[in-house]
Formats: C-alpha cells, sequence, structure tokens
C-alpha cells in the first residue's frame, strides 16, 4: 500500500482552544481551531467501563460546587467520541485539505491517506490533547479512520529528521 501523508500539527491557541494546522502536498494548506468535544473523564467513564464510578465522582465534585446536574456523556459510544474527536479537528480549510488529499488517493490503485497527529507537548494543556484516543476518529456512520489500511492514523514525534523504520 502506498499512502499520501497528511500531517495535522495541533499547537496550543487561546482562550482554551487549540490551533491546528493541516498540510498535504496534494491538498496544500489549512487551519482550523480546535476546542475539546469532552474531557478525559466523559471518555473514561463511557468508554473504559467505569461509568458509574465518573457518574459518583461527578455527582460529589457538582455538589461541591453547587450544582446537581449530571453529564450525559457516560451514555455515549466509543464511535460517539470518534465523531466528536473528527468534527473537532476537521473543519473548515483543515476539511477541506483533507478531502483534497483523500480525493487525490482514490484516484490511485493501492493508494491511502496516512494521517500524522504532531502534538506539541510543551504547551499548556498540552498533554490532553495528546492523551486522547485520536484512533477513534471516524466520519459520521462509518468505521474509526485507523481501523482501514487506507487511513492509518499514526502519531509523530518531534524529531530533528526524519526517521526511517528499524527492520522489528
Amino acid at each position: 500500500m502506498n499512502y499520501l501523508d497528511i500531517t495535522v500539527v495541533v499547537s496550543p491557541g487561546t482562550e482554551g482552544a487549540f490551533a491546528v494546522r493541516v498540510e498535504s502536498s496534494q491538498g496544500g494548506q489549512g487551519h482550523s481551531t480546535l476546542k475539546l468535544p469532552f474531557t478525559l473523564r466523559d471518555l473514561a467513564g463511557a468508554v473504559f467501563g467505569v461509568a458509574q464510578t465518573a457518574r459518583a465522582l461527578s455527582s460529589h465534585t457538582m455538589q461541591e460546587v453547587g450544582r446537581s446536574d449530571e453529564s450525559a456523556a457516560d451514555t455515549r459510544s466509543a464511535a460517539d467520541f470518534g465523531v466528536a474527536l473528527y468534527e473537532a479537528l476537521f473543519q473548515g480549510d483543515a476539511r477541506d485539505v483533507l478531502t483534497a488529499t483523500i480525493s487525490e488517493a482514490e484516484n490511485h490503485v493501492d493508494t491511502g491517506v496516512r494521517i500524522r497527529l504532531w502534538v506539541d507537548l510543551q504547551g499548556p494543556g498540552m498533554a490532553e490533547v495528546a492523551s486522547l484516543p485520536w484512533e477513534l476518529m471516524c466520519r459520521r456512520g462509518q468505521q474509526a479512520l485507523a481501523l482501514s489500511k487506507k487511513t492509518p492514523v499514526v502519531r509523530a514525534l518531534d524529531a530533528p529528521q526524519k526517521t526511517e523504520p528499524q527492520p522489528f
């Protein structure tokens, strides 16, 4: 399988949001703003089977601050979180770059789009962004991108030069 690479760089932004830059030699360059669609606590409750503990913690915390409403996040499936991540990351210009790159890949036999996700770990709030399960990303009604050979999602490291895979 051959791949067209698309690089997604997430950096600290302003007002609780994150700056997103998407680049592909086939689709050009785009920018967007990422606002996290859920918290790690929401995700832990729904995806990792600790919903009751998360609800109890949320209720206790909410009572301390005078709120009694509970989040419905624990009723969402892993696919729901994947759609939320996809839609939060790929919007506007960033979505257009991805769409153009996928269209170009479809014009070639045995060609897919490798999504390289690079997160600036040095910035404030970036640890939570890096901790999210980006591999769950999916378009509404479809399987996770990472489950298809045509759209692998890989996390890239900040390396001073291109690295080559070592024989296993």
